[in-house]
């Protein structure tokens, strides 16, 4: 890399520690809001040092993070933004003491840069190839037949109520088992290829039906992520495309901060604060800071998020989730945290290579997902309940098979039939 290269890269992990820093004192000024009509949260009062060396904590990763296209640096800045931020800025409010804090950040920041290192393994990938005719089509109808037989299951009705879901959540857990993992690819899984399918090929039947299946998971089981989710992944796509993802994850912490601090202080509301900010920012890193300090309670990983509702919480049916990172910490401290970001990255540095080059940065996309679901889910059970096991089955399929995924397929490659 010359002179000039490694300038311009040093200038944008300048400007992108810059927006980091001031969403950490954004995010840190709405924190204060929000601890005044929140009762689960109760900072103290931050000496100078403290200040300094959480900024000095979210910004230093800025400066060795892999940049670019590939799929685990887009996986990374994904973690970054959701969990290692959040820790940073909010940890240090929670945390008993400054020894305590570091302790914490220690720990995530090996996390974080095990899961980088791990995604540039680059592993060796079976080459095989098939063909299936119209395996797109078959699965957009497999997807359609399960949404109609839970729309059947839910009276047939639409409830897009907020005041509910928790009650909904919780009847979709005592029904069967088996109606979870049916329905985990409608989930994430189809938003995100409609949402590649509108990309490349401005289809609009994928969108639309996508769409209409998200409603009926969402009157379902009032899962919010099944509607905010794939609206994230749609506006992440056309910086993955330009490779600027950092730059529109950490423009987006600063933008939606500045307006839920310009609204708490000019309109006298909390809105935003109450169901943006603390749902995305606050909330993770308190219970990250949580869950590394009274780890030593939780004895049984199989109830984790149970007894953490009730010990965070006071009820035990409001399932405390968290990263796969602090998971395994309560797991098996520093070996139990370092599994699952080793298990992570490895398996996101597949994506780098399939789904392949005639589906030009879907891998991305796809890593993005995955690092979505893993900021607020634990590794091993993303893999049935959301479907990221089904993500990377799809990715292999369509490497395998590409000439079956015409749905997905740039309309210049498409033309090009399968001569190619």
């Amino acid at each position: 890399m010359d002179k000039v290269a490694r300038a311009r890269r040093f200038g944008q992990r300048v400007q992108l520690a810059a927006m980091a820093l001031a969403a950490h004192l954004l995010l840190q000024a709405n924190s204060s809001t929000i601890s005044e009509v929140y009762p689960y949260y109760s900072p103290h009062d931050l000496s100078l040092r403290d200040r300094a060396v959480a900024a000095v904590c979210c910004v230093a990763p800025v400066f060795v993070m892999p940049l670019g296209v590939t799929a685990g640096a887009a996986a990374t800045w994904v973690l970054y933004s959701l969990v290692y931020f959040c820790s940073a800025t909010i940890g240090i409010t929670t945390l008993p003491n400054y020894a305590e804090y570091i302790s914490f950040m220690a720990l995530m920041a090996v996390c974080l840069a095990t899961f980088a290192l791990a995604s540039h393994l680059h592993p060796p990938v079976p080459r095989f190839r098939c063909h299936v005719p119209y395996l797109d089509w078959l699965c957009l109808s497999l997807c359609l037949l399960v949404a109609a037989w839970l729309w059947w299951k839910t009276g047939t009705t639409v409830r897009l109520g907020i005041n509910d879901v928790y009650e909904r959540r919780m009847a979709a857990r005592e029904s069967d088992a088996f109606v979870g993992y049916a329905i985990a690819p409608l989930r994430y899984l189809l938003p995100s290829l409609a949402i590649w399918a509108w990309f490349v090929r401005r289809s609009v039947l994928w969108p639309v039906a996508a769409a209409s299946v998200s409603i009926v998971v969402f009157s379902f089981d009032g899962t919010k992520s099944s509607i905010l989710l794939p609206i994230v992944l749609l506006l992440c796509l056309p910086w993955i495309f330009k490779g600027k993802l950092p730059t529109f994850l950490l423009a987006g912490l600063v933008l939606v901060n500045a307006v839920a601090l310009t609204e708490s202080l000019l309109l006298a509301s909390t809105v935003l604060d109450a169901y943006l900010v603390r749902r995305a920012f606050l909330l993770p890193g308190i219970l990250s800071a949580e869950y590394w300090s009274q780890a030593s309670t939780f004895s049984n990983a199989g109830t984790l998020t149970r007894d953490a509702g009730l010990a965070f919480f006071g009820n035990e049916d409001t399932s405390a989730n968290t990263n796969m990172f602090m998971w395994g910490w309560v797991w098996q401290g520093w070996f139990g945290a370092l599994v699952p970001a080793v298990a992570a990255g490895v398996l996101v540095s597949f994506l780098d290579r399939v789904p392949g080059s005639r589906f030009p940065h879907l891998g991305t996309l796809m890593a993005t997902l995955c690092a979505l679901v893993w900021s607020t889910q634990f590794l091993h059970t993303s893999m049935l309940n959301s479907g990221i096991a089904l993500v990377f089955l799809i990715a292999f399929a369509m490497m395998a098979a590409p000439d079956s995924f015409l749905a997905f397929r740039p309309l210049s490659q498409r033309l090009e039939g399968t001569s190619r």
